[in-house]
């Protein structure tokens, strides 16, 4: 397989901006397509090359899928996906940190108001005790 392409093909209107040749039996290189479209499938590659960008900005991408509509991440877009993954990692470890934090300090918080709530209720009971006590002694 050959697939010639051919960025300044606006140059001229008889150039194509793709051309894919394949050999055919004895018969050699045989072009099975021409077109100026964005996109020319590879058999032998078992993908899509495509053009990206414009206007000096043109690049040659790789594509997956039956249209060849997913281009596969280059090394700097991996890198950043990467990148960005990482980050939403530890902002998920943050927030995860976060949340046990909140849920120690209701755990405390809710210990520190049962501690509050035993001092109170021994406080009643010694007083109760008190009255008691008092109330069985005798009067003078």
């Amino acid at each position: 397989e050959l697939i010639l392409f051919d960025p300044d093909y606006r140059l001229n209107k008889q150039r194509l901006r793709w051309q894919v040749f394949r050999r055919i039996g004895k018969r050699g290189l045989v072009r099975i397509e021409a077109t100026n479209g964005d996109r020319v499938r590879s058999k032998v590659l078992a993908c899509w090359l495509r053009v990206v960008g414009d206007n000096g900005e043109t690049r040659l991408r790789v594509a997956t899928g039956v249209r060849g509509d997913e281009l596969l991440a280059t090394p700097e877009e991996e890198a950043a996906s990467e990148r960005l993954d990482k980050e939403h990692e530890r902002e998920a470890k943050e927030q995860e940190r976060e949340a046990k934090e909140r849920e120690r300090e209701a755990k405390e918080a809710a210990l520190t108001m049962v501690e509050h709530e035993r001092c109170a209720k021994e406080a009643a009971l010694a007083r109760v005790r008190e009255l008691e006590a008092a109330a069985k002694r005798p009067r003078r």
